[in-house]
């Protein structure tokens, strides 16, 4: 995906018309827990909510150290470039 800052590697967690809310460890896509055991250093990851609008909010996996939704806020479906798995 390209964000701002150029191409990256991001999860997609929120999707339109989602609202996700973290707070240190966890994550909640509305309202429900999302288990996310591969995540770095889950209890500095803040606090916050945002809501996805039309577009999807994506996260890194170091959540301290990433430049993600969090700051972005949703991007749109054409700002996604591929799939890993």
């Amino acid at each position: 995906m390209a964000g701002p800052g150029g191409a990256s590697v991001k999860r997609v967690i929120g999707l339109p018309g989602e609202t996700i809310t973290w707070q240190g460890p966890d994550v909640w896509v509305n309202g429900q827990r999302l288990d996310e055991p591969w995540v770095v250093h889950p209890e500095r990851s803040g606090a916050g909510t945002q809501s996805c609008g039309e577009g999807y909010l994506v996260l890194g996996d170091n959540r301290p150290e990433s430049q993600d939704g969090r700051t972005w806020g949703a991007v749109t479906g054409k700002a996604m470039t591929g799939r890993l798995l």
